[in-house]
């Protein structure tokens, strides 16, 4: 009996330094391979915080951290072995420090994120009154509510979490309509519609597919031909999917939640690239997060397109989602050589990627504005380019209290303030 009290406890010793030694060693692995990113991020930390000691010290330990997040030693695979242990053992709750990055399993298999319910009164306003600001320049608004995961009349995820995203929404759809703001819910549409709402979605991913981008284009057109005087060129031929090519590249995505709990546990999605069959000749200029201005110019393809995010020989774990656009940017602004008239200007969250480049098919100048990432004089910037229609497109898990603050900080109304 001592004998085996002896062993156990040889074995829990022996278990705990092995244990430690696999944590310093993967440490020590990242020291040494991922110092670059490691000190780049911490030095970003401390320039990004104010002046006092005490701050700037935090702000370098969390750069530091984050580097080290990011440059960790076989990252994909250390998350990859611990999904496949939280796989075994049937868990369907994945949690993360930040709550908000917590991974829910659903009976369908799909991940989702889940959010708590947010006061979304402050858009709402800014958008009914820019509304109104519009209106009096005879300028049509329509906004466009893009759906999330959990379907429009589902709140509970059904592993334990309560996602408040689409009441969030509902309640912004209704204080726009008690200000007269024309919207266009798209979760009203999917409920509609004969297609599973799961179907929308990537398993692994928050964004909704291409194709659903796609759908959504042709929604989002047949709305601005019903409520607007605003004329859409070419949008028989443009709304047609079957003037599209399309190419499937099998297995080939592990999305934004999948990224979080590894291939094993999540699986991975094929990525449909959906492009015109038709000719089409464009200008592009992309706005970076740098200030620097990238040009592009030539087909559909070639300008609105960023192959190489696509590219099957880079890892499953690339955002192949960016493939439009090249990914989230400030700004953007189209130039269709192909349209004699029309301008568009879009403001939207990252669901835009997929749907705006099949919306600038039908005007001859679309403009593209994420105000996460752009500080924006918008009565200014509306005024002097003389747009024919604003639309507005946010997913339904948007209206999170992060993204509502750096919004409020980058939107500056301009001169003439947006009032009631």
């Amino acid at each position: 009996m001592l004998n085996v009290k002896r062993t156990e406890r040889l074995r829990d010793k022996l278990t705990v330094f092995l244990f430690i030694l696999f944590i310093f060693s993967f440490g020590f692995c990242t020291i040494v391979t991922g110092y670059r990113t490691i000190g780049k991020s911490a030095i970003e930390g401390y320039k990004q915080t104010p002046d006092s000691v005490a701050e700037r010290l935090k702000g370098f330990l969390s750069g530091a951290e984050r580097g080290f997040n990011e440059a960790f030693f076989k990252r994909l695979l250390f998350i990859d072995v611990h999904g496949a242990v939280q796989l075994a053992f049937g868990k369907t709750i994945i949690e993360d420090v930040n709550p908000l990055n917590t991974v829910y399993k659903l009976d369908n298999g799909q991940l989702t994120f889940a959010y708590p319910k947010y006061d979304v009164s402050d858009i709402a306003g800014f958008i009914s009154n820019f509304n109104g600001y519009l209106a009096s320049h005879d300028i049509p608004l329509i906004y466009v509510q893009a759906p999330f995961k959990i379907p429009k009349y589902h709140y509970d995820t059904g592993v334990g979490a309560v996602d408040f995203s689409n009441i969030n929404a509902d309640n912004l759809l209704s204080q726009l309509d008690a200000e007269g703001v024309r919207s266009l819910d798209l979760r009203e549409k999917i409920h509609e519609s004969e297609t599973p709402h799961h179907e929308y979605f990537y398993n692994t991913d928050h964004h909704w597919t291409s194709g659903a981008g796609f759908w959504a284009y042709t929604k989002v057109a047949d709305y601005i031909l019903e409520v607007t005087d605003v004329p859409l060129e070419g949008a028989t031929i443009t709304t047609n999917f079957s003037n599209y090519n399309v190419e499937v590249y099998p297995q080939s995505f592990l999305g934004s939640q999948g990224r979080r709990v590894g291939r094993l546990y999540a699986g991975l999605d094929d990525f449909e690239l959906i492009t015109p069959k038709f000719e089409t000749n464009y200008i592009v200029e992309i706005s970076t997060h740098k200030g620097s201005v990238l040009k592009r110019q030539g087909t559909f393809d070639k300008s609105l397109i960023d192959r190489s995010v696509a590219d099957m020989g880079l890892p499953v774990s690339t955002n192949r989602y960016a493939t439009y656009l090249g990914g989230d940017y400030p700004s953007v602004k189209i130039k269709n050589l192909g349209v004699s008239e029309g301008k568009l200007l879009i403001i939207q969250d990252s669901f835009g990627l997929v749907f705006s480049p099949f919306l600038s098919l039908n005007f001859a100048e679309t403009h593209i504005v994420d105000l996460r990432h752009r500080r924006l004089e918008i009565l200014e910037y509306v005024a002097e380019e003389q747009f024919d229609i604003v639309i507005f497109l946010y997913n339904a898990g948007f209206y999170r209290a992060d993204n509502m603050d750096v919004i409020k900080e980058n939107l500056i109304c301009g001169k003439s303030e947006l009032k009631r």
